[in-house]
């Protein structure tokens, strides 16, 4: 589909920013999705400074901007709990890790994405949540 765009990150921000996340008493929001928020509330693919648990430049944290309109699919692989969700309307998928250190084995994900009817509807989808179909599979 080619209206989409995808914004794909190797560092563990999910979790890095869980962590610096403080959520009243009694609060059930997940925090992996509030995580998510921020980043993408604050336009940046890192917006912890100065950053935490990873060496990253800091010259270059301008790099890390996310443009707009933002993505509509964010790929986050962490080690907290897999997920998969639309967040502030980007499609956020977190599939985990393939290999848990040396034998155990954990997950990946299988995205499919529904090109939309351009006879019915020439204009691209605003909402892809209903064109896209995500499997996280344990290995």
């Amino acid at each position: 589909v080619s209206t989409q765009s995808t914004g794909v990150l190797s560092q563990d921000v999910v979790s890095h920013l869980s962590e610096s996340i403080i959520l009243p008493q009694g609060d059930k929001s997940d925090i992996r999705l509030q995580s998510v928020e921020q980043m993408i509330k604050q336009k940046s693919f890192y917006p912890l400074f100065p950053p935490v648990f990873t060496n990253l430049d800091s010259t270059q944290f301008s790099s890390l901007n996310i443009s707009s309109p933002s993505p509509h699919f964010l790929l986050l692989p962490s080690v907290v709990k897999v997920f998969a969700d639309a967040v502030s309307g980007a499609i956020c998928l977190n599939p985990g890790r393939l290999v848990r250190g040396q034998v155990s084995a954990g997950t990946y994900a299988l995205i499919q994405v529904c090109k939309p009817n351009t006879e019915t509807n020439p204009d691209p989808p605003t909402d892809w949540k209903n064109q896209v179909s995500i499997d996280i599979i344990r290995v």
